[in-house]
C-alpha cells in the first residue's frame, strides 16, 4: 500500500532542493570568479615574458624613450606606440613650442591599457587624445577605440597647475614606492606618463603608484581633461 506523503515531507524536500540549488549557484560563481582571476594574470604574464603577440615585430619608425630609460617594459610600450601610430614625444621635444603630455596605464584598471594624450594649441586650448586597448591572456593587444575632445583654456590651467602641484618634471623617472599609504588597485599596474616643455622631455615609470600628487595628476588628465567614466579611472584602495 502507498503511504501518501506528508506536507511537512514536501516542505522539507523542497527546501533541501532550495539550498542545492542556492550552493550549485555560489560555486558556480566562485569558479567563474577563478576563471577571470587566472585570465587575468595569464594576460599580465605574457607581457611581463615580453610576449605581446599583437604588437609588430618589425622595428619601430620612431624613438619614443631615450637609450637611456631602465624599464622592463620599454620594448612593450614601444610596439604598442608605433602599432598605433601614436607620436614620439621625444622627438616632438626638439619643437621648443611644443607642450604635450601623456598617460600611459596598464592593468589599472578597466580597460587593460589606457592612452591620453594632452596637446597645447596655440590659443590656450588642448586637444586630448584618448585610446582604449585590451590584453588577451595571449598578450595579443587589441585596439578598441580611439576619441578627441576639445577643451578650454580653464581646463588647460587645471591641468597644468596639477603638474606644477606635482613636480613632475623634478621626480625621479623610477623609483619603488613601498610605504604604507594607499596604493591603486592591482600592484601589478604600470603607469608611464611623460611630458614635453620648453624643448625638454621627462618621464616617469610607476608600477603599482602610491595615492599622492603623480597620481592625482593623471586622474586630472583622465577624469577631468578625457571625461572617462570611474570604471577607467584607477581608484586608491588600502594596502593589506
Amino acid at each position: 500500500m502507498l503511504v501518501p506523503v506528508t506536507n511537512g515531507v514536501s516542505k522539507r524536500s523542497a527546501k533541501a532542493a532550495n539550498v542545492l540549488r542556492k550552493a550549485q549557484r555560489f560555486v558556480g560563481l566562485a569558479l567563474f570568479a577563478v576563471f577571470l582571476i587566472s585570465v587575468a594574470g595569464l594576460a599580465y604574464s605574457q607581457v611581463q615574458q615580453g610576449n605581446p603577440s599583437g604588437i609588430p615585430s618589425a622595428p619601430p619608425k620612431r624613438a619614443y624613450f631615450p637609450n637611456s630609460v631602465d624599464d622592463h617594459y620599454v620594448h612593450f610600450y614601444v610596439g604598442f606606440l608605433d602599432s598605433v601610430d601614436e607620436p614620439s614625444l621625444l622627438e616632438q621635444s626638439r619643437d621648443r613650442s611644443s607642450v604635450v603630455y601623456r598617460l600611459i596605464c596598464m592593468f589599472c584598471q578597466s580597460p587593460s591599457l589606457l592612452v591620453v594624450r594632452f596637446d597645447l594649441n596655440p590659443d590656450g586650448t588642448a586637444a586630448i587624445t584618448t585610446i582604449f586597448s585590451t590584453i588577451d591572456t595571449s598578450g595579443r593587444v587589441k585596439p578598441q577605440s580611439t576619441t578627441s575632445r576639445s577643451v578650454d583654456s580653464i581646463e588647460v590651467n587645471h591641468f597644468l597647475r596639477s603638474v606644477e602641484y606635482a613636480d613632475f618634471w623634478s621626480m625621479p623617472e623610477i623609483k619603488n614606492e613601498n610605504s604604507a599609504l594607499p596604493k591603486y588597485d592591482a600592484g601589478s599596474s604600470r603607469w608611464v606618463f611623460e611630458g614635453v616643455r620648453d624643448g625638454g622631455y621627462h618621464v616617469v615609470f610607476r608600477q603599482g603608484p602610491e595615492a599622492n600628487r603623480f597620481t592625482e595628476m593623471a586622474q586630472v588628465l583622465a577624469r577631468d581633461l578625457a571625461k572617462l567614466t570611474g570604471s577607467a579611472i584607477p581608484r586608491a584602495v588600502p594596502q593589506h
